[in-house]
């Protein structure tokens, strides 16, 4: 059987990279300063040992998504938009990085799974998409429901 810790040679993909670690890292810093007061991207390179310019993307990405601001001054300090109880993690990873889904297949026709309306192509081979759907709609609502503030704890 094959596990995450296989050594049979596998690569082992992940669904979600380390922009959505350092992106959590960025907002939970930003969540323990004051209100009005804010970090500048510098400091976030220094305490995560990544290139300003990598700070930057994953800065930009979380303020298009509205969870951060940065104030207009020369010095560009940062602040978190709300309340780290008003960030899920899935608010997080979606700003940070495209959806990738936990099971693909080419042989699937969505409508073959939800309506169950024609046999698999091969035995089997459609309840087990429903399963991994099933799967990954409990991860997506486990990381919609837990946020920043869970983590603070």
């Amino acid at each position: 059987m094959l596990t995450p810790a296989s050594p049979r040679g596998c690569t082992q993909m992940t669904l979600f990279g380390s922009d959505v670690e350092h992106a959590v890292y960025v907002l939970l810093e930003l969540a323990a300063v004051p209100p009005k007061a804010q970090i500048g991207t510098l400091e976030f390179a220094d305490s995560l040992h990544l290139p300003v310019g990598r700070i930057d993307e994953l800065l930009a990405g979380l303020e298009r998504a509205g969870l951060v601001s940065r104030d207009t001054a020369p010095d560009r300090g940062w602040r978190l938009s709300g309340s780290p109880k008003g960030v899920s993690i899935l608010d997080v990873i979606e700003a940070v990085q495209d959806y990738r889904p936990l099971f693909e297949s080419e042989e699937t026709d969505p409508r073959d799974v939800l309506l169950h309306a024609k046999p698999a192509a091969r035995r089997g081979f459609f309840g087990l998409h429903a399963i991994m759907l099933e799967a990954e709609r409990k991860m997506l609502d486990t990381l919609a429901r837990r946020t920043l503030a869970d983590i603070k704890k």
